[in-house]
């Protein structure tokens, strides 16, 4: 089977997170937030040394190992037919999981700057990376449950 989504969903999630870091990088002041839509979203470019939240800081070599077990693991996770929701999933999840490496590789941390908060609550500085590697899980947990459901109703209709 051809891998049309997988590969475009990939180069899509990985290029513009690494466009987006690119511009961050030469047009942000490091650690002053600048409002894009008020105190709801801004951006303030960071480097996190740990993993998602800042967790693990110390641990970059980690992540950076993690990273190339992923990738290399991919082709295992694509064997046998999948749906469009599953390619989108895994090209979004690569994606975002490879520029976060070149970052970890490049700078020994990742560029976050996506700031975004409600009346004193503050989610954690993120990047486009981060937000395909979260929709990527999503998509292929969802195509998980519907594999499951589908297969819980074929073996209902087949036993009445």
């Amino acid at each position: 089977m051809k891998r049309g989504w997988f590969i475009t969903c990939f180069l899509f999630s990985l290029l513009i997170d690494q466009i987006s870091k690119f511009l961050i990088l030469k047009k942000l002041p490091y650690g002053k937030p600048v409002e894009v839509l008020g105190e709801a979203i801004r951006f303030t470019f960071i480097f996190n040394p740990g993993g998602l939240f800042g967790i693990g800081k110390g641990m970059g070599w980690f992540f950076v190992l993690m990273g190339v077990v992923f990738f290399l693991l991919i082709p295992f996770f694509l064997r046998g037919k999948r749906s469009v929701m599953e390619e989108t999933g895994f090209g979004l999840i690569l994606g975002g999981a490879t520029g976060n490496l070149i970052d970890r590789i490049r700078f020994g941390a990742v560029i976050d700057f996506i700031d975004m908060g409600y009346k004193g609550f503050r989610w954690p500085v993120f990047n486009l990376g981060d937000a395909a590697l979260s929709v990527g899980i999503g998509l292929v947990l969802l195509a998980e449950l519907r594999r499951r459901r589908d297969a819980s109703n074929s073996l209902v209709d087949r036993s009445s």
